[in-house]
């Protein structure tokens, strides 16, 4: 079976593997793993979060720098993770908050420790916050906190534009947190997949995102919004194998492979059956609680970004719904679009990964494809846009990469993080995506849960 684990996501939160031989293998990934590759980047580099000089944008792949031995990443609105075969974390962009953990709030253009962190399994990037997760069932937290997102009490204060936040600049264990197996961050709200197939979340709830269970409230500018400060279990939910956080909504796939949706409806990003009342604004239609997203059978992955979701089928399509045009489904008028349809000529597909308004998806032969806003290079095309979109920079169908041989993916707000295959020395190359073979004198089974990260 397919990784069903969609990143650490997103903002979701996205990461995803090539498994071995077949789209449906399941991967495992750790001292086992004989085939890595450089971590390549391209789109937004504002803030340094694809590991090189920052510039506005950088169009075709560029090799981040200074990473060793790299089995996972993260990717958040522009930061982003790096988790090592070793255990250890790697953060490097924007600092402002706090979220890249090495107890600074200076913005960082390589490269650096997460401050603390070993023995990590699994990692996810937000907006302006990281999650992770250790071996022995820990999660820790950390970034801004305005609206609970770190998920526990925090010491520290970061000024962000002028305007004083709680946050907390080092990692810090979130209470409540039990049998974890894997994280999704979203916008400003963080999920939790528990051993038993019940999802925890926490953080910020104005659009139902963590769902009704939530009861805090949280100050923002003036007013009380409606949060969740710690995790707290999502009613109506069971029998879950993964979970992905978009900016303001969440999803889950379940064992019957069938997806759920709870949040944000305004793009049509919940699918069809997400009718209520937001909390927000009674203008804004949500899902308070998970529902069925009618007309998806045979899931085996999901993706959720800022507006629209991804849905990897079975037999190697992929399904969209949300805000056209960024379903990639040809049409430039804007308009919500709940309903879940097949994108066009995409077949074979095994990785999906969604941002703020584009998607990225690798297919079997080796293709990488994308579609949706352009505006800072993050569909690594390297030209300008001649599609016929409302919104400069735009394409409406999925189009070619300039890069292949994708064994891991993850998209940010707008910008991706990708690590290309490469067999190390003396290993054979079976051309089919990772290849395992046990590590002699190593017994460690670490075991990388796939994630995905995200954004606002």
């Amino acid at each position: 079976m397919h990784l069903r684990l969609c990143f650490l996501g997103a903002l979701c939160l996205s990461l995803l593997l090539l498994p071995v031989g077949s789209a449906h293998a399941t991967a495992r990934v750790g001292t086992d793993l004989a085939v890595t590759g450089p971590v390549i980047g391209w789109g937004s580099n504002t803030r340094g979060q694809l590991g090189v000089n920052p510039s506005t944008r950088i169009a075709r792949p560029v090799p981040v720098n200074d990473l060793g031995y790299v089995i996972a990443l993260a990717a958040g609105v522009d930061h982003s993770l790096a988790l090592l075969r070793d255990g250890t974390v790697r953060a490097w962009g924007a600092n402002d908050a706090g979220q890249l953990g090495d107890g600074t709030t200076l913005s960082r253009g390589l490269p650096v420790a997460v401050d603390g962190l070993t023995d990590i399994v699994a990692i996810a990037a937000g907006g302006q916050f990281s999650l992770a997760l250790r071996r022995n069932g820990v999660v820790f937290g950390w970034g801004i906190n305005n609206l609970g997102q770190v998920g526990t009490t925090v010491p520290d204060l970061c000024s962000i534009r002028g305007t004083v936040y709680g946050c907390s600049v080092l990692p810090l264990p979130i209470a409540g947190l039990s049998t974890i197996t894997a994280l999704s961050a979203g916008g400003a709200h963080g999920l939790a997949l528990r051993q038993d197939g019940t999802v925890m979340a926490w953080g910020d709830n104005r659009f139902g995102q963590v769902s009704r269970a939530a009861v805090d409230t949280c100050p923002v500018a003036v007013t009380l919004v409606a949060c969740s400060a710690h995790p707290v279990t999502v009613i109506g939910l069971g029998g879950v194998t993964a979970i992905a956080a978009g900016m303001t909504h969440s999803l889950a796939l379940t064992s019957d492979q069938r997806v759920q949706a709870w949040g944000n409806n305004q793009s049509g990003q919940s699918g069809e059956g997400a009718d209520d009342t937001c909390i927000v604004r009674v203008d804004t239609a949500c899902a308070l609680r998970p529902v069925t997203v009618p007309g998806v059978e045979g899931a085996i992955s999901i993706a959720a970004g800022g507006t629209h979701s991804l849905v990897l089928l079975q037999e190697g399509h992929v399904q969209a719904f949300g805000y056209e045009p960024e379903l990639g489904l040809g049409n430039a008028n804007p308009r919500p679009h709940p309903r879940a349809v097949i994108v066009p000529g995409l077949e074979k597909a095994v990785v999906i990964a969604v941002g703020r308004a584009f998607s990225i998806v690798t297919t079997a032969d080796g293709g990488v494809w994308a579609w949706g806003i352009d505006e800072r290079g993050q569909l690594g095309y390297g030209l300008e846009s001649n599609d016929p979109c409302q919104i400069p920079h735009c394409y409406l169908v999925p189009a070619p990469v300039l890069t292949h041989d994708l064994v891991a993916v993850a998209a940010g707000q707008d910008f991706v993080l990708a690590i290309q295959r490469t067999t190390l020395p003396g290993l054979p190359n079976t051309g089919a995506g990772w290849l395992f073979a046990a590590s002699q004198g190593d017994t460690d089974d670490r075991s990388m849960l796939p994630l995905h990260g995200w954004l606002p």
